[in-house]
C-alpha cells in the first residue's frame, strides 16, 4: 500500500542501461491512457509484458484486487518459474480485475521492422564479405544469423524481441536497454560479440561497463 503515490515504476537489474536517453520513453508512457504500461510486450510462451520494466498507475494502485494479487503472490528463488507462473500470467490476471494494459514497444511491430534493418544490414555484409578472412568468417556467420532471424519474423513466429532482436532494438528503434542473458546464455544463437561493442558504442553507453560484467561471469 503507497497512499498518495500516482504511479510506482519496478524495474530490476536484468539489463543493461539506459542506452539512449529515457526522457522521449516516459514522454511515450505519458501519452498512453492505461493503468498497466509495459516497456515491451513479448509472445513468447504466451502473450506477456516483460518484467524488468512495468509502470503502474493510479487506476491500479487504488484497485483492491491488484493490492491482494500482489499480497498473495508466493515468493519464488527460481527464475524460470517466475516466468512461468508469474510474469507470463500478468497481463492476463490485470485484465481480468477489469484493469487496462498497454506496452511501449510491441514485438509484433518490431519483427516487421526489423525484417527492413536486417535486408539493409545484410547488404552491406555482402559488400564486405571477402576483406580478410577472420572477418570474412565473422560476418558470413552474422550473415546466416540474420537470415534466420527474418525467416522467424516474416513467419510471425512468437519471439523474444530482447533476446533475438535486441540490436535492431538498440539500433533502429530506440530501445534503451540491453538484457543480461544475451550475453550471458546467448538464446537466439548468434554471433553476439562479434558486433556487440559497435552497436553499444554508437550510443554513448560505456561499454567496459559491460566487459566487466562478463569478466565476472568467467
Amino acid at each position: 500500500n503507497f497512499p498518495g503515490a500516482r504511479e510506482i515504476l519496478l524495474v530490476n537489474d536484468s539489463v543493461f542501461g539506459p542506452l539512449h536517453d529515457l526522457a522521449p520513453l516516459f514522454d511515450r508512457a505519458d501519452r498512453i491512457d492505461a493503468d498497466i504500461v509495459g516497456l515491451i510486450d513479448s509472445h513468447e510462451i504466451r502473450y506477456h509484458y516483460q518484467s524488468f520494466w512495468l509502470l503502474f498507475r493510479e487506476g491500479a494502485l487504488r484497485s483492491e484486487a491488484f493490492r491482494r494479487f500482489w499480497r498473495r503472490m508466493p515468493y519464488a528463488k527460481d527464475k524460470q518459474t517466475v516466468i512461468n507462473r508469474f510474469e507470463t500470467g500478468l497481463v492476463e490476471a490485470f485484465h481480468e480485475m477489469g484493469l487496462s494494459c498497454d506496452a511501449l514497444f510491441r514485438s509484433r511491430d518490431l519483427a516487421r521492422r526489423a525484417v527492413g534493418f536486417l535486408e539493409t544490414k545484410q547488404r552491406r555484409l555482402l559488400v564486405d564479405l571477402g576483406r580478410d578472412c577472420f572477418e570474412s568468417y565473422s560476418k558470413l556467420l552474422t550473415k546466416r544469423h540474420n537470415e534466420e532471424l527474418m525467416r522467424m519474423c516474416l513467419q510471425g513466429l512468437p519471439l523474444n524481441p530482447t533476446a533475438f532482436l535486441w540490436e535492431p532494438l538498440i539500433a533502429d528503434c530506440g530501445f534503451p536497454f540491453l538484457k543480461r542473458e544475451v550475453l550471458v546464455n546467448n538464446p537466439g544463437n548468434g554471433p553476439t560479440l562479434a558486433y556487440l561493442e559497435d552497436v553499444v558504442a554508437k550510443t554513448g553507453y560505456p561499454i567496459d561497463l559491460i566487459d566487466g560484467y562478463l569478466r565476472g561471469c568467467r
